[in-house]
C-alpha cells in the first residue's frame, strides 16, 4: 500500500480508489439482480436492521478517520516541536566558551544536514537511518562532558543538557512515527463491513435496476473518499500528504545564519 501511495497523485489516488470501488459494487449488484435475490430483505423488520447495522459501520468508520487524522497532525506538531528544539539548542550553546561553542554548532549543523538528506528519504520507504543518530550522539558527547567555568556557562549548560533530554523524546517519537497508524487487522474488518454492508444493500427492494446502480455509484464514491483519505494519511511520511522536511530546511537556510 506504500507503494501505491507513492505512485500516485492525490486527485489519481482518488479516481483509482473510486474506480475500483465503483466496478466492485457493481458487478456485485449485476449478480444480486440477476439471481433474483434483489428484495430479499422487505419485510419482517429486516430494513431496521439494515440502518442499525449501516448507523454502527458509519460510527466505526468515522471514529477510526479521525483518530488517524489526529495521529497524522501530532506528528506534524512533534516536527515542529523538533526544529524548535533543535533551535534553542543552537541559540543556548552560544553562551558556551570557545572552542566548544563553535563545535556544537557544526555538530547541529551535520545532524540536521543527515535528517533532510539522508533520514527523510529512508523514512519515507519505513526506514531508519543509524548515521543521523550517531551525530545527535556526536553532539551530546560535545555537551555532556562539558564542566562550566561560571554561574552564566552552568546555567546554559544545564538548560542545554535539558533541550537535549526533551529533543530525545521529541525525536524518538518521530522516528517510532514511521510504521502505518493503521493495523492490518483493522484494514481487514473495515474492508470486511464494507464488503459486507454493501451485500445487505444489494438485497435491497428497489426494483428499478437504473436507480439501484446510481445509487450504488454514490455510495461507492462516498466509500472510497473515507477510504482514500486513510490511505493517504496512513503513511505521515510517505506519499502526496506526508510530513514536510522544511522545518529542517529552514533551520540550515534561514535561523542558523543568524548572527
Amino acid at each position: 500500500m506504500n507503494n501505491l501511495i507513492i505512485k500516485y497523485s492525490i486527485p489519481e489516488l482518488v479516481i483509482v480508489i473510486a474506480i475500483s470501488f465503483i466496478v466492485i459494487t457493481q458487478f456485485l449488484l449485476y449478480i444480486m439482480h440477476k439471481t433474483n435475490l434483489r428484495g430479499s430483505l422487505i419485510g419482517g423488520g429486516q430494513g431496521s436492521f439494515v440502518t442499525a447495522l449501516n448507523a454502527i459501520f458509519a460510527i466505526i468508520i468515522g471514529f477510526v478517520t479521525i483518530g488517524v487524522w489526529q495521529s497524522h497532525s501530532r506528528i506534524n506538531q512533534i516536527v515542529d516541536k523538533e526544529t524548535n528544539n533543535i533551535w534553542n539548542l543552537y541559540r543556548t550553546t552560544q553562551a558556551l566558551p570557545q572552542p566548544v561553542r563553535d563545535k556544537c554548532h557544526e555538530a547541529l549543523k551535520l545532524y540536521v544536514e543527515e535528517v533532510i538528506e539522508k533520514e527523510w528519504p529512508a523514512m519515507s520507504k519505513g526506514n531508519d537511518n543509524i548515521q543521523a543518530l550517531k551525530k545527535l550522539k556526536a553532539f551530546n558527547d560535545l555537551v555532556v562532558p562539558y564542566i562550566p567555568q561560571n554561574n552564566g556557562e552552568l546555567n546554559a549548560h544545564a538548560e542545554t543538557l535539558r533541550l537535549l533530554s526533551e529533543y530525545r523524546e521529541l525525536r524518538r517519537d518521530r522516528v517510532m512515527s514511521i510504521k502505518p497508524l493503521i493495523a492490518n487487522l483493522l484494514w481487514f474488518l473495515l474492508i470486511f463491513n464494507s464488503l459486507m454492508i454493501t451485500l445487505l444493500l444489494c438485497l435491497a427492494d428497489i426494483k428499478s435496476y437504473r436507480i439501484h446502480s446510481f445509487a450504488f455509484i454514490l455510495f461507492s464514491s462516498a466509500l472510497s473518499v473515507i477510504f482514500s483519505l486513510l490511505i493517504l494519511y496512513n503513511y505521515p511520511f510517505s506519499g502526496p500528504q506526508a510530513i514536510s522536511v522544511e522545518p529542517f530546511k529552514k533551520l540550515l537556510e534561514v535561523y542558523f545564519p543568524l548572527p
